[in-house]
C-alpha cells in the first residue's frame, strides 16, 4: 500500500498492491514550509494511516536534519513524526535522508534551486561551511527494499555515499550545462553529520557504486531526463529513456539514433569538448532550419552527413 503519489511514492509503486507494508509518501516535502495547516495535514494523515493499518509495516522518509536543534519548523514537523511512528507502530521502519534526486521532486529543493539559478544566468550565494550529500531516489528504493527484506525494523540513518561541500556542488550543476555561473561564498553554514547506519552502510558497500556518484546522480536527472532523440527508424524526434526509443524500441548507436541536448548532437553517454560543442551546434541549428521547413530530403541528407561529421 502507497500513501501519497509524488517522485517517493512512484520510485515505491511495487507495494501498490502489498498488503504487508505501507509506504507512507505523502506530506511536507519542502524544508522551507512554515504554514502550520500543511503540517497538521500531515499529522491528521498520517494518525488515520497508523489506524486504518494497525498489522502493516509502517514505512516513513525522514531527513537527516531531524535530530538536530535548527530551529527550523520542518525539521521540528519531522521530529514529531518519527515520535508518532514509534510511540503508535509496533513494526516500523523510518529512514533519515539528505536531498534526494529523481525525475520528479519538489522544484524548491537544493539540486533544482541550483539548477533554476544556473539556467537563469544568476549568482549562487552558498554557505562556506556547508557540507551536502545527494541520493539518487532509485538507491533510496535499493536501500529500503533490503531493509524491508531482512527484516530490518527502526530508525535508520541513510546520510549519503558521498560528501560534498555546496559550492562543489553548485559548480558541478553550472559545469554540466555549460554554464558560467557567479558563486558567492558566504561565511556561514554548518556540517552535516551524514554517518550512515550500520546496516544502511553494509548495503552501500555492497550494492552501490561510489565512484563519482554526485556527478553520476546528477547527470542521469538534469541532463540525461533533457535530451530528445532524433530515432532514424521512426524518422522523428521523440523524449524518452536515455539508449532506447520509446516508440519502436530502436536501440541508440552510431548509426540509429541521435541526441540533441540543448541545440549540441552528441553520441549517448558522451559529452563534446567545447570544439565539438560549437560544431555541433552549428549542425543542429542547420537541421532543426531544414525540419522546420518540412524538407525531408535535406533532412535526411543531414542526418546522413551528421554521422560522418560526428
Amino acid at each position: 500500500m502507497i500513501v501519497g503519489d509524488g517522485m517517493m511514492a512512484s520510485a515505491f509503486e511495487h507495494y501498490a498492491d502489498d498488503d504487508s507494508v505501507l509506504i507512507f509518501a505523502s506530506g511536507v516535502s519542502d524544508s522551507t514550509e512554515k504554514k502550520k495547516t500543511a503540517f497538521r495535514r500531515e499529522l491528521r494523515l498520517l494518525l488515520r494511516s497508523i489506524h486504518g493499518n494497525p498489522k502493516k509495516l509502517f514505512v516513513y522518509f525522514s531527513s537527516m536534519d531531524a535530530s538536530r536543534p535548527v530551529g527550523n519548523k520542518y525539521f521540528d514537523h519531522k521530529l514529531l513524526m518519527e515520535s508518532v511512528i514509534s510511540a503508535f507502530c509496533d513494526n516500523y521502519i523510518i529512514l533519515r535522508l539528505p536531498n534526494i534526486v529523481g525525475f520528479k521532486g519538489n522544484p524548491s529543493n537544493l539540486v533544482n534551486f541550483f539548477k533554476k539559478k544556473v539556467l537563469d544566468n544568476k549568482s549562487i550565494d552558498v554557505h562556506g561551511h556547508a557540507t551536502r550529500s545527494i541520493l539518487d531516489v532509485e538507491d533510496v528504493r535499493l536501500v529500503a527494499d533490503t531493509l524491508i527484506r531482512d527484516g530490518e525494523r527502526g530508525m535508520f540513518r541513510f546520510g549519503g555515499v558521498e560528501m560534498i561541500s555546496a559550492k562543489a556542488l553548485a559548480e558541478m550543476i553550472s559545469w554540466l550545462f555549460y554554464r558560467v555561473t557567479k558563486i558567492n561564498v558566504v561565511d556561514d553554514g554548518y556540517y552535516c553529520d551524514m554517518r550512515n547506519s550500520k546496516p544502511v552502510q553494509k548495503i552501500i558497500y555492497d550494492k552501490i557504486d561510489n565512484n563519482d556518484y554526485t556527478l553520476r546522480t546528477l547527470k542521469k536527472y538534469l541532463i540525461e531526463n533533457r535530451y530528445t532523440y532524433w530515432c532514424q527508424k521512426c524518422e522523428d524526434y521523440h523524449k524518452g529513456t536515455i539508449g532506447v526509443c520509446p516508440m519502436c524500441g530502436t536501440k541508440s548507436s552510431n548509426e540509429a539514433m541521435y541526441i540533441t541536448y540543448d541545440r549540441a548532437v552528441f553520441i549517448t553517454g558522451s559529452f563534446p569538448t567545447e570544439e565539438e560543442f560549437v560544431r555541433r551546434n552549428l549542425l543542429v541549428t542547420a537541421g532543426a532550419f531544414f525540419k522546420e521547413k518540412n524538407n525531408e530530403e535535406l533532412l535526411r541528407l543531414y542526418y546522413r552527413g551528421l554521422k560522418r561529421v560526428l
